[in-house]
């Protein structure tokens, strides 16, 4: 039962990422934690929004994932090469895709904020809402991004921010 404002939590996360060109495929971030997700350990949420947030000229396409326990995608603007055995370990929970051609600030100079849809073909869309599980004595979930295009770059290691909608 839904008891008021705690009931929803906008988290921002800014992970590292590096300037180099990524390729289609590279991972860009990896095992990063989602803290306070849900509330209790073992909680279950729902994502029920979220975007990426770049300077302008920075275009971040990809896959985002979402796992239960961390887990390393691979090595950071490199191939993801995860076993499935691994990925399966992890307790996978979603993948949500950053559509190239769906930009929400078209009138906005500095910065790029696109927020989670499916893929434009359609053949690959997804719903949301998405639930979001943590682990039985954790809070936290972990997320990782998969680039899904040639020639992904960041102008600074800081320049990428995770906005995420949750309802817990």
């Amino acid at each position: 039962m839904r008891s008021g404002k705690s009931d929803y939590k906008v988290i921002r996360l800014n992970p590292a990422v590096e300037t180099g060109e990524y390729a289609n495929g590279d991972v860009i971030f990896t095992a990063l934690e989602v803290p306070e997700a849900v509330i209790g350990n073992g909680g279950c949420s729902k994502l029920i929004s979220g975007f990426l947030v770049t300077e302008g000229g920075d275009e971040p396409i990809g896959y985002l994932v979402f796992t239960e326990k961390t887990i390393a995608l691979g090595t950071v603007n490199a191939t993801a090469d995860v076993s499935h055995a691994n990925f399966i370990a992890a307790n996978p929970l979603a993948v949500v895709y950053t559509d190239s051609t769906v930009n929400t600030d078209d009138k906005i100079d500095n910065i790029d904020m696109r927020q989670f849809y499916g893929k434009s073909t359609g053949a690959e869309e997804f719903s949301m809402p998405v639930l979001l599980q943590a682990a039985d004595d954790s809070t936290s979930v972990f997320l990782g991004m998969v680039a899904d295009q040639a020639a992904v770059t960041f102008d600074a290691t800081d320049s990428l921010q995770i906005i995420l909608h949750i309802e817990r």
